[in-house]
């Protein structure tokens, strides 16, 4: 896997954990803040790899999110998503808020391969 794939899945993974922290009460969380994210790339047959262990920057505006000014997403009541492309590789996570914690799962594709993974976050 290129460096330029491994940073982009780790910039990914950080905006899934940040979106995560929405409520279980149906209104929707807030997950403005920074965010610890971690996210681990997963295959069969293949050692789980760490591709993304940083702080990143939540900002929500109602149900619209941004994360560190790349990834667009939503939050809705507890669940989170998030994406971004960038050189034909287009990233995206997808999780759930509990309190302060995030977790979920990313894929990123680049029109001929898929990887994908899991991540956290836990607000800071």
């Amino acid at each position: 896997m290129s460096r330029k794939i491994v940073g982009i899945l780790m910039l990914v993974s950080v905006l899934i954990l940040s979106l995560s922290g929405c409520m279980l009460t149906g209104t929707t969380v807030n997950v403005n803040g920074t965010w610890h994210v971690v996210a681990v790339y997963t295959a069969p047959g293949v050692s789980s790899t760490t591709i993304l262990d940083t702080d990143m920057n939540f900002q929500q505006n109602g149900n619209t999110l941004t994360v560190d000014y790349i990834f667009q997403g939503t939050v809705n009541g507890n669940k989170v998503t998030f994406s971004f492309s960038n050189n034909g590789a287009s990233w995206s996570f997808t999780g759930t808020v509990s309190g302060n914690k995030m977790s979920g799962t990313w894929t990123m594709s680049d029109g001929t391969s898929t990887f994908s993974g899991t991540w956290t976050a836990v607000k800071k």
